[in-house]
């Protein structure tokens, strides 16, 4: 943040330095909290930052919230010392670095398994770390370094995570394996680059070092019937958000897979919010359905979830296509969506 803007806040009351961080947190940063903490976690705070059903959401918010105010007013005291150069990548940042708190607190041995791998596709001449299209950290043989994540490798993986047996090597012999011996064989049965974070969940499995379940939308089974609720949102806009929401969202089911897919994973609202999250905060649509519009299982919807809202990369790498076809796509229905529409005026 500038120095003018400090020069200015330092001559102002205490009372206004305190309402401008308090703006500050609740405008800009807040926001961008509730969309890692969905992202990273699974997690689900409304605009009030609550959420009943998970109070391990709740507290980390405000424990977000409350490092950045810790931030900003040390950045008040000292602006030299404690500068804050882009205010989005410090939230960002300080919300990503306590996501990851959470999961080494909550799952001690996946968070030792992932930085036991980040250590080896590190050091090891064979296997490499780069970053996806859409930043997810992908892992794979050092040949395929820079390469775009693969869908049918992805499902491959799943496939495991899901029904470990499948797995090509006896589960009861993978524990004679070396980390690098295993690493090597999974990656030579997908035939392709994953994320390390389904790599590191697959391990676990097949390992047998799975921690207790996080209590999250990711591993929660009472969750499937549970969305994110506003009740500070007026009652009757919230009815007309929703009956609008409702409408779009049968139209939407109605265009071919595709070019749906182009249309939904991109999708955002001024705020950047994606298009599922607006369905699900005014309870438009279920999760559950969501995930069944879209032929999916709930941990794969979740995955998707995590990723949203994608570029036109990140589309064409997900459907395993070209960004001109999902650009083809996308305009293919959104016209269609905007005849239907009207004519329903």
């Amino acid at each position: 943040m500038n120095t003018s803007l400090l020069s200015e806040l330092k001559t102002a009351n205490e009372s206004e330095r305190k309402q401008f961080l308090h703006d500050l947190l609740l405008q800009e940063a807040a926001p961008l909290i509730r969309k890692v903490l969905r992202q990273r976690l699974g997690l689900y705070v409304n605009q009030q930052g609550a959420n009943p059903q998970q109070p391990d959401a709740e507290n980390l918010y405000q424990d977000i919230l409350m490092r950045l105010l810790q931030r900003s007013q040390d950045w008040l005291a000292d602006g030299e010392k404690n500068a804050i150069h882009n205010y989005r990548n410090l939230v960002i940042t300080t919300a990503t670095n306590a996501c990851h708190d959470y999961l080494r607190a909550k799952a001690p041995n996946r968070a030792r398994l992932k930085n036991r791998l980040r250590e080896l596709f590190a050091r090891h001449q064979d296997f490499k770390l780069w970053q996806g299209a859409i930043q997810e950290q992908l892992c794979g043989f050092t040949v395929w370094e820079g390469e775009a994540k693969s869908s049918t490798a992805m499902e491959q993986i799943r496939k495991w995570q899901t029904f470990p047996d499948s797995f090509a090597v006896a589960v009861g012999d993978v524990q004679s394996f070396s980390l690098t011996q295993l690493v090597a064989e999974i990656l030579q049965q997908a035939d392709g680059p994953v994320e390390l974070e389904a790599m590191t969940k697959l391990l676990t499995t097949l390992l047998g070092t799975q921690d207790h379940p996080l209590e999250s939308l990711e591993q929660e089974q009472e969750a499937t019937d549970w969305q994110p609720i506003d009740p500070g949102t007026n009652a009757e806009l919230r009815l007309e958000d929703q009956a609008r929401l409702q409408s779009l969202w049968e139209e939407i089911k109605q265009l071919p897979a595709q070019q749906r897919a182009a249309v939904c994973l991109s999708m955002t609202d001024q705020n950047g919010n994606d298009l599922f999250s607006i369905l699900l905060e005014v309870e438009a649509v279920s999760w559950t359905q969501l995930a069944s519009d879209f032929d999916l299982s709930p941990d794969e919807f979740i995955d998707l979830l995590r990723q949203l809202p994608m570029d036109n990369a990140g589309v064409a790498n997900y459907l395993g296509t070209t960004r001109a076809m999902v650009n083809k796509w996308r305009w293919r229905g959104l016209q269609q969506l905007r005849t239907r529409l009207r004519q329903e005026k």
